[in-house]
């Protein structure tokens, strides 16, 4: 049994070994690319611990921060992570977790907070000393058929909202490197009328990266309504999945339901480039009256629990 240790100074490596595990298991959260969004977002230094015996691997990808205290703590992405294995294997799967506990105790870390992969279900890999929750639940869409989706699992008021926007004279189209901007202003604007976490107010750094990592891992989409673009997301596509990611609007033309009509156009390009499932994330909570969920449920009938997990290590 050993490990190595891959940052994002080593994305050939770190990526070759992310292909060692079946396909169901390789998502974009767990790229090194992905993890220099949250470096540039000063969230820490990102790390990948990549376990092997016999056959068997393990790999766990995190960030490490020091705190005001001097601490030093480790935390995954922002997004669903964890770790994920390449086999059911109880015994290698305890010895894996041995293995970076041991690592943990050398660095000296002290906290250890997790999101875990709400399709994957890795939230019970690692069991020692864990507190694990359910935060909240999450929407997604199994990509099969448009035509079966749109009467399966759009609901009927949804779909009048989407008739309304074409008929309304809205058009989504996909937006280019040069029309990137569009899509920034107006998530900006929009984060700045929610009076949101500072958090997600991005710097220009992050998103110049993240317009070259959706170049080779996404889309962005705009939604224009005579000539002037109203409403955009970016969508992350890896492996098998289509993330929605972030989105901005314009709120003089909400009326109209262009996200509506944005996230339905989204869905058939998951569809035609063959992605498996769409991940639509959560609302603020899974409440009946939370209308980010409300809204994000209009799409699909399926929902899957969201876990966090803590951890002291020091």
């Amino acid at each position: 049994m050993q490990y190595e240790i891959f940052t994002t100074q080593n994305k050939n490596k770190w990526v070759l070994q992310l292909h060692k595990f079946p396909e169901n298991l390789r998502d974009v959260y767990f790229t090194p690319k992905f993890c220099e969004l949250s470096e540039i977002n000063g969230e820490g230094k990102a790390e990948c611990f990549f376990y092997s015996e016999d056959g068997f691997y393990g790999m766990y990808i995190y960030l490490r921060k020091v705190d005001e205290f001097g601490n030093e703590n480790i935390r995954t992405p922002y997004g669903y992570g964890g770790c994920i294995v390449s086999k059911d294997n109880p015994k290698a799967i305890e010895n894996f977790e041995n293995c970076f506990l041991q690592y943990a105790k050398k660095e000296n870390f002290k906290k250890e907070f997790i999101r875990f992969h709400p399709l994957i279900k890795n939230q019970f890999i690692f069991s020692k000393n864990i507190k694990i929750e359910q935060n909240r639940d999450i929407i997604y869409l199994p990509l099969t058929n448009i035509d079966d989706i749109w009467k399966n699992e759009i609901s009927s008021k949804n779909r009048n909202m989407i008739r309304k926007a074409e008929k309304n004279g809205l058009e989504v189209r996909i937006l280019n490197e040069n029309e990137f901007h569009l899509f920034k202003d107006l998530y900006i604007q929009r984060m700045k009328n929610l009076n949101t976490n500072e958090f997600y107010y991005f710097s220009d750094k992050y998103f110049e990266y993240l317009k070259d990592l959706l170049r080779f891992n996404g889309v962005v989409l705009g939604v224009f309504y005579n000539n002037k673009i109203i409403a955009s997301a970016c969508f992350f596509a890896y492996g098998k999945y289509f993330h929605y990611h972030l989105a901005g609007s314009d709120s003089n033309y909400l009326t109209l339901s262009p996200n509506n009509l944005l996230l339905y156009k989204a869905i058939q390009i998951a569809c035609e480039n063959n992605y498996k499932t769409f991940l639509f994330g959560g609302g603020k909570t899974s409440d009946s009256d939370d209308s980010l969920y409300k809204f994000k449920k209009s799409f699909s009938n399926h929902s899957e629990g969201f876990y966090i997990g803590e951890r002291m290590h020091n």
